[in-house]
């Protein structure tokens, strides 16, 4: 080109109020405008401000632009080189301040695990923090997968939200382990947030994995202690309000617990006031019914003429005074538990009747079909040994009630006399609501007015 026509074109390059360029043609660039030139920073003497031909790369201007966008444009520009043709495209240029640069250094500064990723979520940059927890060059980073960071465990549960995420283009955040470069996993709440750009196309993923192993691991922690406790309170001498701790009393709570597993039906012996019912809902409790109803009903007490309506219940109209349909009591234990105390004291043909619902089938002895686990409620002569701690149960309980326990004071649960005087109350340990003779308390405390009714 003569010398003066390349003067002029640069004169009138210069002219205008927008970034201009002047390439050869095997495309490497020649020459660029003052206004460009000046937003890319270039020295005063720059050869582009003066259009010399330094024999550069067809592509040696791709470094001005945005990393991100260096793919795209020098794809354009290599087909623009072979078809000869024209071409329009978007692109970032990187002003003189270097802003890119200084987002750069201030997300290595953070102390999160951070990278950016494409809409493929192929990786695009990770931040200094996350290239030392991996113990990895950018460059081995920029090779590596995701899937091969992440803990076995959280495998799955990491795709099925990725993948998600990629088809929707929604965002999404979720806890997951993240091996470091020792193999040793730290859980991280992991961030995945889009930028889109003004057609509503995602351009970008950002992702941002803060630590969270130490709050993890306290909530671990936390829960473990909690289940450790409550072994301790089912281990305790108070299980399911049942107090005591002798060998006799351990020995059925152990069974206790061995039933409670099964569906099978348990005959609860003993005599009266030795907490048979109680043991009944401790089995309900441990079993896997125990979200279900317990439904406890005393044989005995029912009229012999209204024990069959009341355990089976009746359709409306069955018989005089049956105004309307009533669900029996197993109906209201179906899926739970019902506790038939008394059951001796039902009538024969009553029995058959429950045989059939228990089996579906006659049976000629009820006996034997409830005699399938058996369990005999020990009586409080036997089990001396827990006398001091009903005595200490049934004060506390009531006294907390009463609120007028004595502060600071305690009474001496554990002398003779006590022992003697809650072996002479004769309901201390049928049920905590008949507690014995309130004198019987008052030589318990010395004097002291704790009387319960």
């Amino acid at each position: 080109m003569d010398e003066s026509l390349k003067a002029q074109l640069q004169a009138t390059l210069d002219m205008i109020p927008a970034f201009t360029w002047l390439a050869a043609p095997s495309g490497a660039l020649l020459f660029v405008n003052s206004r460009c030139a000046d937003y890319l920073g270039l020295p005063k003497d720059h050869p582009l401000r003066f259009g010399t031909d330094t024999g550069a790369a067809w592509d040696s201007h791709i470094s001005f632009l945005h990393p991100d966008d260096h793919e795209e444009m020098r794809r354009v520009g290599s087909d623009n080189l072979r078809t000869g043709g024209t071409a329009e495209a978007s692109c970032r240029i990187r002003d003189a301040q270097g802003n890119e640069k200084e987002l750069l250094q201030t997300l290595d500064l953070a102390p999160q695990i951070i990278g950016k990723r494409s809409p493929r979520r192929e990786r695009l940059y990770a931040n200094r923090a996350t290239l030392a927890y991996y113990g990895l060059t950018l460059d081995e980073w920029l090779r590596g997968s995701f899937r091969s960071e992440v803990d076995p465990e959280d495998h799955d549960r990491f795709t099925a939200a990725a993948d998600a995420a990629l088809v929707s283009g929604s965002e999404f955040e979720l806890e997951l382990r993240l091996r470091n470069r020792d193999g040793h996993s730290r859980w991280h709440l992991a961030r995945y947030n889009q930028l889109r750009d003004d057609n509503g196309q995602v351009v970008r993923w950002y992702v941002a994995c803060t630590d969270v192993d130490d709050r993890k691991r306290a909530e671990e922690r936390l829960r473990q202690e909690n289940v450790a406790l409550r072994e301790e309170v089912d281990k305790a001498s108070m299980f399911e309000e049942i107090v005591g701790g002798s060998p006799a009393l351990t020995a059925v709570l152990s069974q206790v617990s061995k039933v409670a597993s099964s569906d099978s039906t348990v005959l609860i012996t003993g005599e009266t006031g030795t907490g048979k019912e109680l043991a009944a809902r401790a089995i309900h409790r441990r079993s896997r019914r125990a979200s279900r109803a317990f439904v406890a009903v005393n044989c005995a007490a029912i009229p012999r003429d209204l024990i069959a309506s009341e355990l089976f219940g009746h359709e409306k109209g069955a018989f005089t005074g049956a105004l309307q349909r009533r669900l029996g009591r197993f109906e209201l234990a179906d899926g739970g538990t019902i506790f038939l105390d008394e059951v001796g004291e039902l009538a024969s043909d009553t029995q058959v009747a429950l045989l059939r619902v228990l089996h579906g089938a006659f049976r000629q002895d009820l006996f034997c079909r409830l005699h399938v686990f058996p369990l005999e409620m020990p009586p409080l002569r036997e089990r001396r040994e827990d006398i001091v701690l009903l005595v200490e149960y049934f004060i506390d309980r009531y006294a907390a009630i009463r609120q007028d326990h004595p502060t600071g004071q305690q009474a001496n649960t554990r002398s003779p006399e006590v022992v003697s005087v809650a072996w002479e109350c004769p309901r201390i340990a049928k049920r905590d609501r008949a507690v014995g003779d309130p004198v019987r308390y008052r030589r318990i405390h010395r004097g002291r007015e704790l009387v319960i009714h």
